[in-house]
């Protein structure tokens, strides 16, 4: 290709005629070389072949002085520009970009149409808005020279009509300032990593000498401008505080986790002006101190957790209140106070999750939350709540985990409860002064599996619907007022893995059925007034785990089929009324920790094979009729922490 070129030229500074400041400038741009058409222009390749076949490039700055420079001599010229990609290896998403932006354009004309502001030049011809004009893009195919943008890449044409160049230089600036915030971007963080107190290796990245490649740096994610919208750091040992890390100039950020590290101090004010944030997580860290009061509000946020950190005894942050796009809220283990706001369930009605358990809120569950109809797991154990569970919860139909145990809630169930048929798992365990019955229908959309109403005060019958599905696979009822026989259903309930009935008035014998149970691994009824003989075909659920009888009216010889429970780690069979002898069998559960016959009427000799069960660590014999010698065998017992513990046992009786 071949081209001309014209020489520089000086002449006369005249004032423009539009500055307030007295800046001057030259009367004719500082270079104007014109080159011939080519199908490829300096090794570039040309993204719009629409390009003129005579072009005048600008060699000026990009700022007022060109934009002056363009008003004035870019008259009747199709523009062409070369643009470049912003960063290092960005070409192909820049090119994407701006083909989008050409793309978009041509849908409303078939050629761009700018507007122009007015203007006079100096021979006093107005600026007109140029029709039928195309703007031709060029990428650098050296990806070398990928980040080169300069005021020589504009070229225009002397066959065209005449334009305003407003547009195309804000364009340039934007392009411009896509580089120098990446640099102010990377210059934040490196500013903020110097001044943690410990830098972990996961960061070695961040290096000044890595700048321009901040793109490629751990934890960070960006977009197709080379903005960064992502910054991932969670569990990376981070230990200092936020002060040092400027915000305002990651304008891009979509999503920021700090999470799991030792950060402390406050969390700033300032990051709340990220207008663009959907994700937040900055949950078990070590922030003391933050005026949420001083907060924006974030409407694009969806996600927020604050979970486990060491803010001071304060209320509900307001500025959450305005957040209305969240779906994500999590403020657990911390110390907030006061009463969850109604506005809540007014506020945040687009909510699926919301956390609030391990804090120190009081008063009612407001009645509002039956607005929170997409949420789907409500958490608020171990508060001050108290009063009755509002019957509006019912129309809460999403809702799959519902946890409020460790309260002062009180009074009876809703029967509305029972429309919660999404309802997989449900903890209402320790509020002590819930009472009534379970409503019936609870659990009647089949898809509960977990299930816990223990230290209250129910009483009844327990509902056969909470099986209706056969998926429960926990049922806690311990430490309630139900009685009558233990009810036959659960016997049913095919994947039930563990059952906790202690505490209550049940009364009647162990059916022999139990034994079909194969999947348990937890079947807990001490303290009731159960009566009979243990059947031997409990030695067929050889998944237990756990099996305490203890404090019943149970009467017999212990079976010698338990000894078939290789499994069992706890055995209570204590305070009871068995005879007999100590199966021998016994020897044979070796994962057994915790075996506690005291308080029987058992009879003979300690059984040797019992030095068989090296993982016992605690062996309770006391209060019974036994006789002999500790066989020696005991001391194969190294996990058992005192023998002599055990003597005294024996001998008490």
């Amino acid at each position: 290709m071949t081209g001309r070129r014209c020489a520089c030229t000086a002449s006369t500074p005249t004032r423009d005629p539009g500055s307030t400041t007295g800046e001057t400038f030259s009367d004719t741009p500082p270079c104007l070389p014109v080159r011939e058409q080519s199908s490829t222009i300096d090794g570039h390749a040309v993204v719009n072949t629409s390009f003129p076949s005579h072009r005048s490039l600008i060699t000026a700055g990009v700022g007022a002085k060109l934009l002056h420079h363009c008003r004035k001599y870019l008259r009747k010229s199709i523009l062409t520009a070369y643009v470049g990609a912003v960063l290092n290896h960005r070409q192909k998403n820049l090119r994407e970009a701006i083909l989008d932006a050409e793309s978009h354009h041509q849908r409303t004309k078939r050629s761009l149409n700018f507007l122009s502001s007015r203007s006079t030049d100096p021979a006093g011809d107005s600026v007109h808005t140029l029709v039928d004009t195309d703007i031709v893009f060029l990428i650098p195919d050296d990806s070398t020279n990928a980040s080169k943008v300069s005021a020589s890449s504009i070229a225009v044409h002397p066959k065209m009509k005449p334009m305003s160049l407003d547009i195309l230089i804000i364009f340039l600036l934007f392009l411009f300032s896509l580089k120098c915030n990446a640099k102010t971007e990377a210059e934040a963080l490196l500013t903020w990593k110097s001044s943690l107190f410990n830098i972990p290796q996961s960061l070695n990245s961040w290096s000044l000498t890595n700048a321009t490649n901040h793109c490629h740096w751990f934890g960070i994610t960006c977009n197709s401008a080379g903005g960064i919208v992502e910054l991932n750091l969670p569990n990376c040992s981070l230990s200092g505080t936020l002060d040092e890390l400027d915000f305002t100039s990651l304008s891009n950020l979509t999503k920021l986790n700090l999470s799991k590290n030792m950060l402390f101090g406050s969390i700033p004010q300032k990051f709340s002006a990220l207008s663009k944030l959907i994700s937040l997580e900055m949950g078990y860290n070590h922030f003391e101190t933050s005026n949420f009061s001083e907060f924006k509000t974030m409407p694009t946020l969806t996600y927020l957790s604050l979970r486990s950190n060491n803010f001071p005894v304060m209320e509900f942050p307001s500025f959450i209140l305005n957040c209305t796009n969240l779906t994500v809220l999590d403020l657990s283990v911390n110390e907030f106070k006061g009463t969850i706001p109604d506005s809540l369930g007014t506020n945040l009605v687009k909510l699926q999750y919301l956390n609030l358990s391990f804090n120190s809120f009081s008063g009612l569950i407001p009645s509002s939350i039956h607005n929170l109809v997409h949420l789907q797991k409500m958490i608020l154990i171990h508060n001050q709540l108290s009063g009755l569970i509002p019957a509006e919860i019912g129309n809460m139909t999403s809702l799959e985990q519902l946890d409020m145990n460790g309260n002062s809630l009180e009074g009876t169930l809703p029967s509305t409860m029972s429309q919660l048929e999404n309802l997989m798992y449900l903890d209402l365990s320790y509020n002590y002064n819930l009472t009534g019955s379970i409503p019936t229908g609870l659990g009647k959309g089949g898809l509960l599996h977990f299930a816990n109403f223990s230290g209250n005060g129910f009483s009844g019958e327990l509902p056969e619907s909470l099986c209706s599905g056969f998926k429960l696979e926990y049922l806690d009822v311990g430490y309630n007022n139900f009685d009558g026989a233990l009810p036959s259903w659960l016997r049913n309930c095919t994947e039930l893995k563990q059952i906790v009935l202690s505490g209550n008035y049940f009364s009647g014998s162990l059916p022999t059925d139990w034994g079909h149970c194969t999947s348990l691994t937890s079947f807990i009824i001490d303290a009731n007034n159960i009566s009979g003989v243990i059947p031997k075909e409990f030695g067929n659920m050889t998944s237990l785990h756990y099996l305490s009888l203890a404090s019943n009216s149970l009467i017999g010889v212990i079976p010698k089929e338990l000894g078939n429970l290789t499994s069992l780690q706890q055995l209570s069979l204590d305070l009871n009324f068995l005879t007999g002898e100590i199966p021998k069998e016994f020897g044979n559960m070796t994962s057994l920790q915790h075996m506690n016959l005291a308080s029987n009427s058992l009879t003979g000799e300690i059984p040797k094979e019992l030095g068989n069960m090296t993982s016992l660590q605690e062996l309770s014999l006391a209060s019974n009729s036994l006789t002999g010698e500790i066989p020696k065998e005991l001391g194969s017992m190294t996990s058992l922490q005192d023998l002599s513990f055990v003597k005294i046992m024996i001998y008490q009786a």
